[in-house]
C-alpha cells in the first residue's frame, strides 16, 4: 500500500488552550460505540479509536476498511498517515533539548541559520515558532518547495530552509498568532542540526523507541509501507481512493509521519502520567508557555481541553488531552477519511465533558 499525500493548513490545529471551565461527566462507553458507529453507516467514518481515562485505555474501536477493494478491515495496529498530529513530536523533542541544554526558547533561527540574518527575519526565537508567532507561512504551498520535491534534490532540508527565509513575513514576529507549517519544519530543521542526525533519527531515538511505538515511522509519499491504511473519500455512499500528487514529499517538523492509535495512545499516556520523555516543568510548557503554574496545577484545574491534530486529503488524525478536576481523558483517532477524526472528536467530546455554566 502506499502513502500519498498534500498537506492542508485548514483544519491543522495544534495543543489550543481553553479558558473555559469544564466540569466531570460520567462516561457512557455505550453512547461512545453508537456515535462511532452511526458514523460509520452514514459513511463518514472509517477507521479506529481509543478513549483514554487517567492512565486506563476504557474502550476502543474500529470501523470500515483499510483497503476497501480487498476488504481488509481497519484495526487499532492499521497505520495511518497522521500528518500534522506530527508537530507533537517536533514540539516534544525541542522540549527534550532543552531539558538537555542544547536549546533555549529565546534562542534565534539566525542562530542556527544565517539566511535569517535579515530583520525583522533574525527576531524569530523557537518560542516564535512552537506558539505560531513567527509571521511564516505554508511552505508546501510554495511552488519553489514543489519544484524541489519533483526533482528530488540533494541537500533538501537546507535548501527548504532558504526557500522559508525567503517568504515575505505575514507580521512581526511575536505580533500574533498564525498557523504556519513553515515554523514548524524550521524547528525539525534545528533539531536535526543541533543533533546532527536526520530528524527522523531524533524522533525514532527520542519518542518512537522509548515508548516501543514500533509501528510509527516516516516515510516519503508513495513508498510502500505494511499495514497502511489508503485514502478515501465518499462519494454517493461509495468509498473512492483518492489519488495525490508530490510522489517523493517526505516528513519532516512540520508532520506527515505515519502511526497507529494504539501507539499514538502511548505518547498521550506517557505525557500524562510518567518523566519517560520529558519532565513536568516540560509538560507545562508543552500546553502553556506564558503562566506561571505547575503540571499538577494543569492537570486538575478543569481549564484545559488540548488537542493536536491533523488533516491531509484522505486521512485525518486527532488526539484530544481533556483535563478535568478529578479525571483526565484522552481521545485517540485514525481515520482514512478527509477531515472526519476532527468531526468524530467533536461528537465524542460531548459524552466526555460539559461546558459549566
Amino acid at each position: 500500500m502506499k502513502i500519498r499525500t498534500i498537506y492542508s493548513t485548514l483544519t491543522f490545529c495544534l495543543l489550543l488552550i481553553s479558558t473555559q471551565l469544564f466540569a466531570q461527566q460520567s462516561i457512557n462507553t455505550a453512547a461512545l460505540d453508537s456515535i462511532i458507529q452511526a458514523e460509520a453507516d452514514l459513511g463518514n467514518f472509517s477507521g479506529s479509536v481509543i478513549i483514554v481515562e487517567n492512565n486506563n485505555i476504557i474502550f476502543s474501536k474500529s470501523v470500515g476498511f483499510a483497503n476497501y477493494a480487498s476488504q481488509l478491515k481497519y484495526t487499532p495496529d492499521t497505520k495511518s498517515n497522521i500528518a500534522s498530529v506530527g508537530k507533537l513530536f517536533t514540539k516534544v523533542v525541542i522540549l527534550q533539548l532543552i531539558e538537555e541544554g542544547k536549546l533555549k526558547l529565546t534562542d534565534r533561527v539566525s542562530d542556527f541559520y544565517s539566511c535569517f540574518d535579515t530583520s525583522p527575519s533574525n527576531e524569530i526565537t523557537i518560542a516564535d515558532l512552537l506558539s505560531h508567532r513567527a509571521g511564516l507561512g505554508d511552505i508546501y504551498i510554495n511552488k519553489d518547495y514543489i519544484k524541489l520535491v519533483e526533482a528530488d534534490v540533494s541537500d533538501f532540508q537546507n535548501k527548504v530552509v532558504e526557500i522559508i527565509s525567503e517568504e515575505k513575513l505575514r507580521f512581526a514576529p511575536g505580533a500574533k498568532s498564525q498557523y504556519s507549517n513553515s515554523g514548524y519544519y524550521l524547528l525539525g530543521a534545528i533539531v536535526s542540526k543541533i543533533e546532527g542526525k536526520s530528524f527522523e533519527e531524533v524522533v525514532n531515538d527520542k519518542i518512537f523507541k522509548p515508548l516501543n511505538m514500533n509501528n510509527s515511522g516516516f516515510a516519503r509519499t508513495g513508498d510502500v509501507i505494511t499495514g497502511h491504511a489508503l485514502p478515501y473519500k465518499m462519494k454517493k455512499g461509495i468509498p473512492i481512493e483518492i489519488k495525490t500528487a508530490l510522489i517523493g514529499d517526505r516528513p519532516s517538523g512540520a508532520g506527515g509521519e505515519y502511526s497507529t492509535v494504539s501507539d499514538l495512545a502511548k505518547i498521550y499516556l506517557s505525557i500524562l502520567n510518567d518523566t519517560l520523555l520529558m519532565s513536568n516543568n516540560s509538560k507545562v510548557l508543552l500546553f502553556n508557555q506564558s503562566k506561571p503554574v505547575d503540571w499538577n496545577g494543569i492537570k486538575t484545574s478543569g481549564k484545559i481541553v488540548g488537542y493536536v491534530g491533523g488533516d491531509t486529503r484522505g486521512w485525518s488524525a486527532k488526539i484530544g488531552f481533556y483535563l478535568l478536576k478529578s479525571n483526565n481523558y484522552g481521545v485517540i483517532i485514525c481515520a482514512n477519511f478527509d477531515n472526519m477524526a476532527h468531526e468524530l472528536d467533536l461528537k465524542l467530546r460531548s459524552q466526555i465533558i460539559y461546558e459549566k455554566e
